[in-house]
C-alpha cells in the first residue's frame, strides 16, 4: 500500500514541474514563488470575480513548488511521513474583486511561522506583482503522519531543532467549531464527488472542499427563490475556513448543512457529512452586497 501511495503522491511534483513557476528561498523559515501567468480563465465566476477555491489552488500550487524544490526539507521527510493538511483560514481583500485590476502575475510568500509537537504552521500571502497591498493571507495548519503507523508523529529531532528557532511566540491555527441549531434553520444539500475533484491520493483535494460550500449556499438561495441578481447569488468572500476531519473520496455521497449565523446576515455555517460522519466544517463571511 505504501508503494502504491508513494508513486502516486511523486505526480504532485510532476504537476508543479508542468507549470511555469520560480522559487526562491528568502530564509530558511521563508520562500517565495512567482507565478508569471496569473489566475487562469476558469478561475473567474459569472460576476468575473475570482473564486474562493481557486485562490486556494494558487495557495495549493505555491506549497507545491515550494516542497518540491526542498523547502524545510521536504523531500526527506516525505521519506517517512505524510503531511496532511488539518484546517485552514482565508482572508481576502477588497482589491481581488477590483475588476479593473489584471489578476497576475502573482507573488506569493510562503512562510512556516509555526512548528508544534506534530503539526506546522504555513502562511502564504498572495499579490500581484506590481501591487502595494497582497490580495488575500492563508493559514493552512498540517500534521505529520508516520508512513508506517498512520497515525500523528513528531518530526525528526532536527528538523525542529532547525525550524523551530525564533519560533517561541507564535501560535497554531485555532478555528472554532460551528454548533448547528435545531429546527428550520438548517438546510441541507446533496452531493457525490466528481473525479475532476480529486488529487493524486483520489482524495478530495483540500482546495475543492470551499467550492462544495459555497456551491451549497447559492442552491439554498436558489431554493428560497431569493435570487435578486448576480450580485446577490455569486457573493464575494471576506474570510473563510475549513477544518478536514476525516477524508472523502472519488464517487462518495455527501450531504451539507448550512446554516446563517444567529449575529450577522453576511456569514453562514457549513458541516458536510459522509453518511452519519462529519467530515468537513466550514465558516463563509462575505462582503455585504452593495
Amino acid at each position: 500500500m505504501t508503494s502504491v501511495v508513494t508513486r502516486l503522491g511523486t505526480n504532485f511534483s510532476r504537476i508543479i514541474q508542468q507549470i511555469n513557476c520560480k522559487q526562491t528561498v528568502l530564509s530558511p523559515n521563508k520562500t517565495r514563488v512567482f507565478i508569471p501567468g496569473g489566475f487562469p480563465y476558469e478561475a473567474f465566476n459569472p460576476r468575473a470575480c475570482i473564486t474562493p477555491w481557486s485562490l486556494i489552488k494558487m495557495v495549493e500550487c505555491a506549497r507545491g513548488a515550494s516542497f518540491s524544490a526542498n523547502f524545510l526539507n521536504a523531500q526527506e521527510l516525505y521519506k517517512n511521513y505524510f503531511i496532511f493538511i488539518v484546517s485552514t483560514s482565508t482572508a481576502v481583500s477588497p482589491d481581488l474583486y477590483d475588476l479593473s485590476v489584471t489578476k497576475g502575475p502573482l507573488v506569493q510568500d510562503v512562510t512556516l511561522d509555526y512548528v508544534g509537537n506534530t503539526s506546522f504552521k504555513l502562511t502564504t500571502v498572495m499579490s500581484i506583482e506590481g501591487m502595494k497591498n497582497p490580495i488575500c493571507e492563508n493559514q493552512t495548519q498540517s500534521v505529520f503522519v508516520n508512513i508506517n503507523t498512520r497515525k500523528p508523529a513528531p518530526p525528526p529531532e532536527w528538523w525542529t531543532q532547525t525550524y523551530s528557532l525564533g519560533l517561541n511566540n507564535k501560535e497554531p491555527l485555532k478555528l472554532v467549531h460551528p454548533e448547528p441549531p435545531s429546527g428550520e434553520m438548517i438546510q441541507k444539500i446533496h452531493l457525490e464527488v466528481p473525479a475532476s475533484d480529486v488529487d493524486p491520493y483520489l482524495h478530495v483535494n483540500w482546495s475543492n472542499y470551499i467550492k462544495y460550500f459555497y456551491e451549497s449556499y447559492i442552491q439554498y438561495k436558489l431554493r428560497k427563490k431569493s435570487l435578486k441578481d448576480a450580485n446577490h447569488l455569486f457573493r464575494n468572500i471576506k474570510n473563510f475556513s475549513v477544518s478536514y476531519i476525516h477524508e472523502s473520496n472519488i464517487g462518495d455521497k455527501l450531504s451539507i448543512k448550512l446554516w446563517e449565523d444567529i449575529n450577522s446576515q453576511n456569514c453562514y455555517h457549513f458541516q458536510m457529512l459522509k453518511g452519519q460522519k462529519v467530515v468537513n466544517e466550514s465558516s463563509i463571511e462575505f462582503f455585504p452586497v452593495v
